[in-house]
């Protein structure tokens, strides 16, 4: 995965894709455990939006990856 982002321009790709790791795997917990809850729900989701616009840009894509972009960012 550390490739795939680092192709897409994301700084310090490794370290990026382990902290982003990370922060899903504890606000999963926190949802799971019911430990703060809410605020790990508003990581998980800040993650995910962040990461769909990030990593899926359809908008800059060529056309050859244009489609398969847009799907996964939708």
């Amino acid at each position: 995965m550390a490739g795939y982002a680092g192709s897409k321009g994301v700084p310090a790709a490794k370290q990026s894709v382990l902290l982003s790791g990370l922060l899903m795997a504890l606000g999963s917990l926190s949802i799971i455990l019911g430990v703060y809850a809410d605020l790990g729900a508003l990581v998980m989701a800040l993650l995910l939006l962040v990461m769909a616009v990030k990593m899926h840009d359809f908008w800059k894509a060529d056309e050859a990856s244009k489609q398969s972009e847009m799907i996964n960012f939708f």
